[in-house]
C-alpha cells in the first residue's frame, strides 16, 4: 500500500511542482482514472457508516454526501454537516430539508475557535470556497465574509450529545487544521473513522508543505491504521 504522505513521494511532488509538470500529471491522471478516480473513496467511506452513528460531514458543500450519511445512518442516528460559507450554506439547507437526522450548521472547524474571514467566489455553490486566517476584525470586504470557527474539542464540549462516531474532512486545504484541533476527539474510542481529502496544492499555497504527514501522524498516534485509496483520499480505520 503507498503512502502518500511519505517523504520520498512528499519530495516527488514537490519537484514535480518546481518543475511545473505536477499540475497537468493530475489532470491527466484523474481524466484516465474518470469515476472512479474518487469512487474507491466514497464506496469505502459509506461502507462505513452504519445506522444509530453519529456522522460528521465537515465541508459538507452543498450536501451531497450528507444526504447519503442520512440515508445510511436511518432515523436512530444523526448527521452533522458543517458549511461556513453563507450562500453554500443556504443551498445546504434546501437539500436537507425534511431530513430529521440533519442538523446544518453554519460554522467552520479549525485549530482555534473565534471568528476568522472566509474566501467566497461569486458561486456561493463552488468547492473550492475555503478558510483564509482567524480574524478579530469586522466582516470582510468584497468577497471575503466573517464566519464562527470551532476546534472540534471546543464544539463537543458544549454539544457532548453529538459526539461522532465517524467524521469526513473535506474543507479546500485546512484539513491538517481540523485535525490539529480535534485532538482529544481523535483518541476517544468512539471514534471509529475518519475519512480526509487532502489537497496537498492548498496546503502548499498555506507554507504546510508537511501538512499531509502531520494529519497521518496524527491519526496513527490516536491509535488509526491509515489507507490511501488513491493520491489523495486517506480512510483511517480504529485497530
Amino acid at each position: 500500500m503507498i503512502d502518500y504522505s511519505s517523504p520520498t513521494f512528499l519530495k516527488i511532488r514537490r519537484i514535480g511542482q518546481k518543475l511545473g509538470v505536477l499540475r497537468p500529471m493530475v489532470r491527466t491522471y484523474r481524466r484516465l482514472m474518470g469515476t472512479a478516480y474518487e469512487e474507491s473513496f466514497d464506496n469505502t467511506m459509506l461502507a462505513l457508516v452504519k445506522p444509530g452513528q453519529i456522522v460528521w460531514d465537515i465541508g459538507a458543500n452543498v450536501g451531497v454526501f450528507t444526504k447519503k450519511f442520512s440515508d445510511s445512518v436511518g432515523p436512530a442516528g444523526r448527521v452533522l454537516a458543517f458549511e461556513p460559507s453563507p450562500g453554500t450554506f443556504e443551498t445546504l439547507k434546501r437539500e436537507t430539508a425534511g431530513r430529521a437526522n440533519v442538523s446544518a450548521l453554519n460554522i467552520a472547524l479549525a485549530d482555534f475557535s473565534g471568528t476568522a474571514k472566509f474566501a467566497e467566489s461569486s458561486e456561493s455553490d463552488d468547492p473550492t470556497n475555503s478558510l483564509l486566517k482567524q480574524s478579530t476584525g469586522g466582516a470582510g470586504a468584497g468577497n471575503l465574509v466573517e464566519v464562527e470557527v470551532f476546534r472540534m474539542t471546543d464544539y463537543i464540549r458544549s454539544n457532548p450529545a453529538h459526539f461522532p462516531n465517524l467524521i469526513k474532512v473535506d474543507v479546500e486545504g485546512f484539513e491538517d487544521s481540523v485535525i490539529e484541533g480535534g485532538k482529544e476527539i481523535l483518541n476517544d474510542q468512539r471514534l471509529q473513522c475518519v475519512c480526509v481529502e487532502v489537497h496537498f496544492l492548498e496546503l502548499n499555497k498555506r507554507g504546510k508543505d508537511d501538512g499531509a504527514t502531520k494529519i497521518s501522524e496524527s491519526l496513527r498516534q490516536a491509535g488509526f491504521a491509515i489507507r490511501w485509496t488513491d493520491p489523495s483520499h486517506i480512510v483511517a480505520t480504529r485497530h
